[in-house]
């Protein structure tokens, strides 16, 4: 939010932000207690669906969106073959959601709450894949 503010020409302080839980927030961006919102995918598509809001703008350009996996070092030195192991298996599981967005989706919508056309959706944004997308 910040670097999207500078990149506008607007300073933090030109903003009055209001901290809420994800859930707090959607409700009062819902009712128009809050002017904008701040959120990630795949909440973002979820809002921009049910109420045809508007995104401002993405951190496209702005931050790179990054994902840890954490081993203390004695666990990384004693297993090496772990550590390959989980590599080998995160890139191809990622190379397969970026080709199957739609099975992931269909593999993930029960588990978080999500219809699968609007999680399908979220995992263009979260590819980068906007040409896909439908209009809110």
């Amino acid at each position: 939010m910040v670097q999207a503010l500078e990149k506008a020409g607007l300073k933090y302080s030109d903003i009055h932000p209001i901290y809420l839980p994800r859930v707090e927030a959607r409700a009062a961006f819902d009712s128009g207690n809050v002017d904008a919102w701040v959120i990630w995918d795949p909440f973002l598509t979820v809002a921009r669906v049910a109420t045809k809001a508007r995104t401002l703008v993405d951190s496209g350009g702005l931050v790179a969106n990054r994902e840890f996996f954490l081993a203390n070092r004695a666990f990384a030195e004693a297993h090496p073959d772990v550590i390959a192991d989980l590599t080998k298996a995160v890139d191809g599981t990622a190379a397969w959601a970026k080709q199957e967005p739609r099975a992931v989706a269909e593999l993930l919508s029960h588990e978080v709450g999500i219809d699968v056309d609007t999680l399908e959706q979220s995992l263009y944004v979260c590819l980068g894949d906007f040409n896909r997308l439908r209009p809110p």
